[in-house]
C-alpha cells in the first residue's frame, strides 16, 4: 500500500496538504528524471518528475510591464540588481516565441542579453530571458521543497514515499439491502476521495494492516453528518470496483478521522 515510484501528483499533494512552499522550475539532464532527493547546498528537497515537458523551441522568462511612464532603462539596472520595484509581472515560464510575441508584438530573441526592452502601444515590457532551448532539448519538471536541515528533509522524504495518496471511488450505505451514494444529509456533498489527506498504514489491535484515514475540514463535517444520520446501518467502502469492508455504524464519528480494515496485506 506505499506508492514504489513518486509521482508529481504525490509530491504536489504533500505540499498543499502540509501547507508548503515550493518553487517549480525545470532541468535537462534525463538522468535525474524520477528522483527525490535532498540538496544540501541549496537546503532543498528537489524532485524531478519524469514528464518530458512539450518539445518546442523557447525561452524561460519573466515578462515586466514598467509602471507609468518610467524609465526604461532605470527598471532594468534595479533588475539586474534584484529589484523589481515599478514593474508588473504579466508571464512567466516556458515560452514559445509566438507566445511571447503575443504579449509583447517587438520582441526579437538577441542571445547576447538577458533583458530585452520593447515599447510597445499600451505600455513599456522588458523581457528577462532566464534560458534558452531548442526544439530538440527535453526539459523535466522540478519541484524544490525549502527544508530547516537533512533531519527535516529526510522527515519529508518519508512522508512523500510512505504515504499513500488513497482514494475512495466509492462510499455507499445500506438502505433496504441496496447501496446507495453516501451523501451528507444537510448538504447533500457526496463522500469521496476529494474531503481526505494522506492515508498512512497501521495496525489493528490485532495485528492486521489497516488505512487510517485523516479527512479536511468539510470531509470531517460530511462524514459526522453522514454517521450521525445512518447509526445502525453499513457503511461501505469500495476502492477499485472492489468491496473492502462494511462495517455498521454504531454511533456518530465527528473526529476528522476513520479506519479502513479489509482484504489488506501489508504491501
Amino acid at each position: 500500500m506505499t506508492n514504489s515510484a513518486v509521482t508529481a501528483t504525490d509530491v504536489n499533494t504533500y505540499v498543499t496538504q502540509n501547507d508548503l512552499g515550493a518553487t517549480n522550475s525545470v532541468v535537462r539532464s534525463a538522468a535525474q528524471a524520477g528522483s527525490l532527493v535532498y540538496d544540501e547546498a541549496k537546503k532543498s528537497i528537489v524532485f524531478v518528475g519524469d514528464e518530458i515537458l512539450p518539445q518546442m523551441a523557447g525561452h524561460d522568462v519573466v515578462i515586466f510591464q514598467v509602471e507609468g511612464s518610467g524609465d526604461v532603462q532605470s527598471v532594468v539596472n534595479s533588475l539586474e540588481q534584484g529589484k523589481t520595484a515599478g514593474t508588473i509581472v504579466v508571464a512567466s515560464g516556458w515560452k514559445s516565441d509566438a507566445e511571447i510575441t503575443d504579449i509583447v508584438p517587438s520582441f526579437v530573441f538577441d542571445a547576447t542579453k538577458k533583458f530585452h526592452t520593447a515599447k510597445e502601444i499600451d505600455a513599456s515590457y522588458i523581457v528577462a530571458v532566464r534560458s534558452s532551448k531548442t526544439a530538440t532539448e527535453q526539459l523535466f519538471p522540478t519541484t524544490a521543497i525549502a527544508v530547516e536541515n537533512k533531519q527535516v528533509a529526510d522527515d519529508r522524504i518519508a512522508g512523500i514515499t510512505t504515504k499513500t495518496l488513497y482514494s475512495f471511488e466509492d462510499v455507499l450505505v445500506s438502505d433496504t439491502q441496496q447501496w446507495l451514494i453516501a451523501k451528507d444529509p444537510k448538504t447533500e456533498a457526496v463522500l469521496n476521495g476529494t474531503y481526505f489527506k494522506y492515508a498512512s498504514v497501521d495496525q489493528s489491535q490485532t495485528g492486521k494492516p489497516v488505512v487510517s484515514i485523516q479527512f479536511d475540514d468539510k470531509g470531517k463535517d460530511i462524514f459526522c453528518n453522514l454517521t450521525e444520520n445512518h447509526i445502525g446501518k453499513q457503511m461501505a467502502i469500495f476502492v477499485g470496483g472492489k468491496l473492502m469492508t462494511a462495517p455498521v455504524i454504531r454511533d456518530k464519528i465527528c473526529g476528522g478521522s476513520a479506519q479502513i480494515d479489509g482484504a489488506f496485506d501489508i504491501k
